[in-house]
C-alpha cells in the first residue's frame, strides 16, 4: 500500500510504540524508507505516536521517530501524546485506540492487533469502520503535540504543564 500510494493520498496512523513497532529490524527499516518515499511522491503522511512517559528519552532517540522530527517537509506530520496524561484525561478514547493502525486514505485500513510475538491484525475496507477510526483519529490528535524540538521541550520529565 505505501508502494502504490501516489500524490495526494493521505496515510493516517497511530502507533503505540510497543517493543515490536519502531526497532530498527529490517521489516521496521523498510517500512520506514517507504513512509519516507511516499511523502517524496507527495503523500501525506499523519502519525500519532501515542508514548509511555518513562519511554520518552528512549522514543526522542529513536531512528524512526528522529526521521519524522527532523524531515522538515509539509506533508509529513507527526504528534505526540504522552499515555499516562490521555489516561488521565479521557480513558476510554485511550481503549478506543487499540493497539493502533494505519490507513489510507479513507477507503482501507490495517488494524493492529500485538500478541507475544509482534503485530498481527487485520485488513478493513468497511466504510463504517473506517469512519469510526477516524474518528478516533482525530479525536487523539487534539490531544497531541506536534512532534518538533518545541514538543520535546513538553515531554521531558520535569514539564506536566501543555502550553
Amino acid at each position: 500500500m505505501l508502494e502504490q500510494a501516489n500524490a495526494g493520498s493521505h496515510i493516517w496512523a497511530i502507533s503505540l510504540m510497543l517493543d515490536c513497532e519502531w526497532n530498527e529490524s529490517p521489516y521496521e527499516e523498510r517500512f520506514l524508507a517507504l513512509n519516507l518515499d511516499a511523502v517524496g511522491k507527495g503523500v501525506e503522511v499523519q502519525r500519532l505516536f501515542v508514548v509511555e512517559k518513562d519511554k520518552v528519552p528512549q522514543f526522542l532517540t529513536n531512528k524512526g521517530v528522529r526521521a519524522h522530527i527532523d524531515n522538515k517537509v509539509d506533508n509529513l506530520k507527526a504528534f505526540v501524546i504522552v499515555k499516562e496524561r490521555l489516561k488521565e484525561s479521557d480513558p476510554d478514547l485511550l481503549t478506543e485506540i487499540g493497539d493502533g493502525f494505519i490507513a489510507f486514505d479513507d477507503r482501507v485500513a490495517l488494524v493492529d492487533k500485538s500478541s507475544g510475538s509482534g503485530i498481527r491484525g487485520y485488513v478493513t475496507m468497511n466504510a463504517v469502520e473506517i469512519a469510526q477510526l477516524k474518528k478516533i483519529f482525530e479525536q487523539l490528535k487534539i490531544h497531541g503535540w506536534r512532534l518538533d524540538e518545541e514538543a520535546i521541550k513538553h515531554l521531558e520529565p520535569a514539564s506536566e504543564a501543555r502550553s
